[in-house]
């Protein structure tokens, strides 16, 4: 018997009480232009209709589903994916995101003629329901990237490619006071060690709506969580070295992140606390879009809509 041929691409998926909206996500791959990969669902325990929408894939050969055991936080799912993925490269995407016809293609493209990269990304946005772009992200060059991502997860969890040499050796981590960061902190320690590629393309979506996960933290959470990421940083030696010149920086962007979210909660006194606290670790974000728009929402009460 021959060993099957090993895919491209393993898309991993972890999902959650995701039923009426992981079939679109799922179509968005189905259409790729690239057809040489594979799908890892894994299924926290949803008490929907998730595992019932998902049978019908069953019969895919390109297509698995893997269902927890219990109730896992997010970060566990992911680590099951990558466990269980056989890609040469792998990619995340939440089940609620897109992947536009050319994303797998142009990874893969990106692959071939950039051997030396060991993690890549394409650039996304932000889109509603009906799939109408709403917000657009900027991206840091190749030569800043280390500064960026102290700065904030630019690379978010979508549109990020990773090879086998490198997908073996990481995982999320799993510690509760991370849940909701676990990408951030993930990023950190791969980019620590590892340069980042380029597709200046558009190839990915997030879909803005209510569920989204992000809307369920506590603004103290959020400061809470950077700051244990910091806190791994600050121990860990080869962290340290790729980060240290950075760590103001670092931390005025969780203070900013803080108060934008604060902000989107009617918090006007804390985002402007939060905004402050930045400001003095980091004069210079006085001048920046970001500090004047938070203050000029918590000033002005604007409704902040988007989380961005």
């Amino acid at each position: 018997m021959t060993k099957a041929k090993a895919p491209f691409f393993s898309i991993v998926i972890p999902s959650y009480n995701r039923g009426h909206l992981i079939e679109k996500t799922l179509n968005t791959i189905f259409k790729q232009s690239f057809s040489d990969f594979e799908i890892i669902v894994v299924d926290n325990c949803s008490t929907d209709n998730t595992v019932n929408t998902l049978k019908k894939y069953s019969n895919l050969e390109n297509f698995r589903l893997i269902v927890n055991d219990r109730n896992y936080e997010r970060a566990y799912s992911r680590n099951v994916g990558l466990k269980n993925a056989k890609g040469k490269f792998v990619t995340l995407i939440d089940s609620d995101d897109l992947m536009y016809p050319n994303c797998l293609s142009d990874a893969y493209n990106f692959s071939i003629q950039n051997p030396g990269f060991n993690i890549f990304h394409n650039h996304y946005v932000m889109v509603d329901k009906n799939g109408q772009e709403i917000y657009k992200y900027s991206f840091p060059n190749s030569k800043n990237f280390r500064r960026k991502i102290c700065q904030g997860n630019f690379l978010s969890c979508i549109g990020v490619f990773i090879s086998k040499e490198v997908y073996s050796k990481y995982a999320f981590d799993l510690h509760q006071g991370l849940i909701g960061s676990e990408d951030w902190d993930f990023w950190f320690r791969i980019l620590g060690e590892h340069d980042l590629g380029i597709i200046p393309q558009i190839n990915s979506a997030i879909v803005h709506h209510d569920e989204r996960s992000i809307n369920s933290f506590a603004v103290d959470e959020i400061v809470a969580r950077k700051q244990y990421v910091m806190n791994k940083i600050k121990t860990d030696p080869q962290l340290n070295k790729s980060y240290l010149k950075y760590w103001d920086e670092m931390e005025a962007s969780i203070y900013l992140f803080a108060s934008s979210m604060a902000n989107k909660s009617g918090m006007y006194t804390f985002a402007r606390k939060y905004a402050i606290k930045a400001f003095k670790l980091k004069p210079s974000i006085i001048f920046g879009y970001r500090f004047l728009r938070i203050m000029q929402i918590s000033l002005f009460k604007i409704k902040n809509k988007h989380n961005i």
